[in-house]
C-alpha cells in the first residue's frame, strides 16, 4: 500500500506471508513501515522497517528484524523501464543461536530490473536479477545468494495492480546451497 504524502514523499506499508513445502508450510510473515523521498525525477531514497516472524521446520517461532534504507534509479527508453536499485540492510535477531551468532548482520543487495509496456494492453512483463552480498560475514565479503523473477504486473485500473511471478532463489558459497523455485502473487493498492 502506498500513500503520497507530498509531491516528493511517500509512505508505505508492506504484508507478506511466504509458505514452503508445497505451500504445506508457514515459513515466513512480515511487515513492513516506509518512507520515500523523491531525490529527483530518476532518483529515490527510501528507508524502511521491517519485522518478521520466522518459523523454523520444528515449528518454533524466530523473530527477527531488518533497518533498510534503498537508493534507486529508473528511466525509461521507449517501451521499456529499467530500475536499479542498491538496498542496504541491518539485519537483526531477538534471539542470537548459531544460525544469528553475527547479530546485527550487514547486507547489500543490488537489484536490476526490466519491465515492458505492451502496446494496449494492461500487461507489463518484467525480468530482474538481484545480488544478496552480506557485509560483515567473518569468512569475507562474498555473494552468498542470488534470485531471478520472471513476472508479469496487471493493472486493474490506476489504484490497483496484481503481480504474478515465478522466482529462482539460490545460496552461493555454502554446502548443499538452497535452489527454490517459487511462484507468486502479489497486489498494490494505490490509496491517493
Amino acid at each position: 500500500m502506498e500513500k503520497e504524502v507530498t509531491k516528493k514523499i511517500s509512505a508505505t506499508f508492506e504484508e507478506e506471508i511466504r509458505f514452503s513445502d508445497n505451500v504445506s508450510r508457514l515459513k515466513k510473515f512480515y511487515s513492513e513501515l516506509g518512507v520515500g523521498y523523491k531525490l529527483s525525477k530518476k532518483f529515490d531514497l527510501s528507508v524502511s522497517y521491517r519485522y518478521i516472524t520466522q518459523y523454523k521446520t520444528d515449528y518454533s517461532v524466530s523473530p527477527r528484524f531488518y533497518y533498510i534504507m534503498a537508493l534507486s534509479w529508473g528511466d525509461k527508453f521507449g517501451r521499456f523501464k529499467i530500475k536499479v536499485r542498491g538496498k542496504y540492510m541491518i539485519k537483526g535477531s531477538r534471539l542470537v543461536t548459531e544460525e544469528t551468532m553475527i547479530n546485527p548482520m550487514l547486507y547489500y543487495r543490488n537489484l536490476v530490473e526490466v519491465m515492458y509496456n505492451i502496446p494496449k494492453a494492461p500487461l507489463n512483463p518484467f525480468l530482474s536479477y538481484e545480488l544478496f552480498v552480506p557485509l560483515n560475514n567473518p569468512y569475507g565479503v562474498f555473494i552468498d545468494g542470488h534470485r531471478t523473477t520472471l513476472g508479469v504486473d496487471l493493472k486493474i485500473n490506476k489504484k490497483n495492480t496484481a503481480t504474478v511471478y515465478f522466482r529462482n532463489d539460490r545460496e552461493a558459497n555454502v554446502e548443499n546451497p538452497l535452489n527454490a523455485f517459487i511462484f507468486g502473487f502479489g497486489y498494490k493498492l494505490d490509496i491517493n
